[in-house]
């Protein structure tokens, strides 16, 4: 996924400045990491601090005058483990559905490159459940709006 980037510390100062350009520090909770971008995104108040919440902002960010917008995590790899499942999972849905419905914006999420083995071992195991669930609602005939609703339920694991 062209969306998902890892990057050395040198690597990370080169992105251009046409750019929203955010910096997730180290997290350590959920409420951490949802109120960083609550904080950092601008998100509009009625955000309600969930999974939910969160993959309805991350997929409709009109309120953003930059075009193209990246997501710079310092360390997300010390969150609890279904934790950052659940983000990851997050991540591959909103990755998903930028791809299923372009926009003028494109988010791009960013690892440090020390967390990529990690990383991707959980991302990737999350991917596939999604992909399980795409596809059976695919074999159903139902279309994408019923599927990203029930995307958004799998990745409530509160």
């Amino acid at each position: 996924m062209r969306e998902i980037i890892y990057y050395s510390e040198q690597e990370k100062s080169g992105i251009s400045d046409d750019t929203l350009t955010v910096y997730i520090p180290s997290v350590y909770t959920k409420e951490e990491l949802l109120d960083w971008y609550a904080k950092l995104l601008s998100f509009p108040s009625y955000f309600g601090r969930n999974w939910d919440a969160l993959i309805d902002l991350l997929r409709y960010l009109d309120w953003i005058e930059q075009k193209n917008i990246r997501i710079i995590h310092q360390s997300v790899t010390a969150l609890p483990e279904n934790v950052l499942a659940d983000y990851m999972s997050i991540v591959y849905i909103i990755c998903t559905f930028w791809r299923l419905y372009p926009s003028e914006h494109q988010l791009f999420f960013l690892f440090d490159i020390n967390e990529k083995e990690n990383l991707e071992k959980v991302f990737w195991e999350e991917a596939h459940k999604v992909e399980e669930l795409w596809q059976s609602r695919k074999d159903r005939g139902e279309n994408d709006g019923a599927f990203l609703s029930e995307l958004r339920m799998l990745s409530q694991k509160e």
